[in-house]
């Protein structure tokens, strides 16, 4: 009876825990944009909140154009840029900062000349 009785408090204790995750899960977070003709204005992937580590893919064939990473502190007011790319790359990013951060990779205005570039952050 013992065994039964620590078995049902652990069950409800995981089921506590489970529920009581944050909504916004940092866990399978996907930003995702093609761009393949130019967008006239500045074209991002939506903001994401991203902490700990997470992927940047920018991939495509025979694109030409400057991509940027973009984080925000201020819930997407204002946009700082982190890093450009102007060809493909597969990238790690190590966020130590938890909660308050988005980001997000695109594309400024007057950035893209030609060919279709994707635009990808995962966790």
């Amino acid at each position: 009876m013992n065994k039964h009785r620590f078995f049902c408090f652990f069950l409800i204790l995981i089921a506590f825990f489970v529920l009581a995750l944050p909504s916004r899960s940092v866990w399978g977070k996907t930003a995702f944009l093609t761009i393949s003709s130019d967008p006239g204005a500045d074209s991002f992937t939506d903001a994401t909140a991203f902490a700990g580590r997470f992927n940047v893919s920018v991939s495509g064939d025979s694109w030409i154009a400057t991509v940027h990473l973009q984080r925000s502190f201020d819930d997407g007011t204002t946009w700082v840029d982190v890093d450009s790319f102007s060809c493909n790359i597969e990238a790690v990013v190590d966020e130590p900062q938890r909660g308050g951060l988005l980001y997000r990779i695109g594309i400024k205005d007057g950035n893209y000349t030609s060919g279709t570039v994707v635009l990808r952050l995962t966790r």
